[in-house]
């Protein structure tokens, strides 16, 4: 699938796919239906990885705020374009700390990664810790292509708030970076799965 440069509106959505490419996505959110009820907090919610706003604006119609983090420009871009008012857009990174990192893409793909794996690298993207923005999220979401654990590592402080997780686990991805294993870190920390849906695990921890 490669990148077209022309917007799309499909379906009430802007994006860089023709209509066929963009079936393929637009109900990916569907998961969080099944971490509503374990919500017990919906003033504020994060999407880390918000890509072009899928997630963001069904968290929008359950949340006060929604705070969406997007590093690619090209997915930020329509990011912007597709989430109501109510959600704060990001273009920032979520790490263990402030750091500026370097982000690779492939030119033929509107998919973008931390570490530089993919080339060539494009730039650097700033990061951020969670914590530093004092959030009490009542849910967050997490799809960092296999740095989830470099983004938790900055939460420990949002953590003592108990949000519900969904969370995607790519195994092979975190193998690619030599990243730790971030779902054997939330279950250290009391965090277990109620439900998996494919690669995703919607996660919560009894307060």
């Amino acid at each position: 699938m490669g990148l077209d440069v022309t917007p799309h509106f499909t379906d009430g959505w802007h994006s860089p796919w023709k209509h066929g490419d963009w079936e393929k996505w637009k109900n990916a959110p569907a998961v969080l239906d099944d971490a509503f009820p374990y919500v017990k907090d919906f003033d504020c919610a994060i999407d880390g990885g918000a890509f072009i706003g899928m997630w963001s604006r069904k968290l929008a119609s359950k949340f006060n705020i929604v705070h969406a983090f997007e590093i690619l420009p090209v997915n930020f871009k329509y990011l912007r374009m597709n989430v109501p008012e109510n959600v704060i857009v990001h273009h920032q990174g979520l790490a263990h700390e402030s750091i500026e990192l370097p982000i690779g893409r492939v030119d033929t793909s509107p998919f973008g990664w931390f570490g530089g794996r993919p080339k060539p690298i494009i730039g650097k993207v700033g990061c951020i810790a969670l914590d530093s923005l004092s959030l009490k999220p009542g849910l967050i979401k997490l799809d960092l292509d296999g740095f989830e654990s470099i983004a938790i590592s900055g939460m420990v402080k949002t953590f003592k708030h108990n949000p519900v997780l969904v969370i995607e686990d790519k195994p092979h991805i975190r193998e690619r970076y030599n990243a730790p294993d971030h779902m054997q870190y939330l279950r250290s920390i009391g965090y277990k799965t109620v439900k998996r849906t494919g690669l995703d695990h919607i996660m919560v921890r009894n307060g």
